[in-house]
């Protein structure tokens, strides 16, 4: 596992990411969610990647973690980073896994440099909030999706609120507490968050998320209610989407229909999952789905 790396672009940006499981294993680019850095698949385990034969390479994206702000970046940039990384560790050809708002980031690698794609796997996907999309996410998610379109002067003190949460287990007690999940989260993703050493890892991805302020998420967040600067029709490869039916953060219903606007794509359902439990419950699964044929 190596955490600290950090590679020069061409334009002279740094670029920060983190390597873990078999280095020897299959390459898998990891997409991580927002707000999440580069030390996200900890959650996952260093002994499951390696397990299940799995390098896992996972870049903080700009403004994140130690990678250089970008201004006025899109979607479409980020698959250069992508590929001048992938170059640079000598690999020519690797998978991408995008979970939840790291969907989008996974989705676009596949529009624009699929000649280096072996698979394309997207797990709890949370994609372009539009307003119907904030009307049918539930409370509290649905606030920050509502202050990000309308009112994104008020971001910074949320986004630093939410980080702070999201070191706590969902009830705001503290581990290994016995209290019952509370009606914002499926009992399914409840367990996950409640299990031990989680929080530590919270902290930790969190601490990254904040390194350099703000400025870095604000963006990442803005890019998922703004038009983008691709289209998923673009895509001519197979996708697959692991996707819960409890899942609060972007309900099953929304995702259906974004399935259908990719011309390849199976849509894999968990009925008793939630956002968190569907990737971390069925991690085996999206490994086998990852590896080549």
């Amino acid at each position: 596992m190596k955490t600290d790396n950090i590679l020069t672009l061409p334009d002279g940006r740094n670029l920060s990411y983190a390597e873990f499981g078999n280095p020897e294993g299959f390459p898998v680019f990891y997409s991580h969610a927002t707000p999440s850095s580069r030390l996200e698949p900890l959650f996952l385990g260093e002994d499951t990647f390696s397990r299940l034969g799995l390098r896992v390479i996972c870049p903080d994206r700009p403004g994140i973690g130690n990678s250089s702000f970008q201004e006025k970046r899109g979607l479409s940039d980020w698959p250069e980073d992508v590929k001048f990384l992938a170059q640079n560790l000598g690999l020519n050809q690797f998978s991408v896994l995008g979970i939840s708002g790291g969907g989008a980031y996974a989705a676009v690698c596949a529009a624009r440099i699929p000649e280096y794609l072996s698979k394309v796997v997207i797990a709890s996907g949370s994609w372009r909030i539009d307003s119907e999309a904030v009307g049918k996410i539930g409370f509290p998610m649905n606030m920050m999706w509502q202050v990000t379109r309308y009112a994104p002067i008020f971001l910074p003190p949320l986004i630093k609120a939410l980080t702070r949460g999201m070191s706590q287990t969902p009830n705001g007690q503290n581990e290994g507490s016995s209290t019952p999940p509370d009606k914002y989260f499926p009992a399914a993703d409840h367990a996950i968050m409640s299990r031990p050493g989680r929080l530590e890892m919270n902290q930790q991805v969190m601490e990254e998320v904040l390194r350099q302020g703000t400025r870095g998420v604000v963006w990442d967040y803005r890019l998922c209610v703004r038009e983008w600067d691709f289209d998923l029709a673009e895509i001519r490869m197979p996708v697959v989407l692991f996707h819960g039916e409890l899942d609060r953060n972007y309900p099953l219903e929304l995702t259906r229909k974004v399935a259908n606007k990719f011309s390849d794509a199976q849509l894999l359902v968990y009925p008793e999952d939630g956002h968190i439990s569907t990737y971390t419950n069925h991690f085996e699964d999206i490994a086998r789905t990852l590896l080549p044929d």
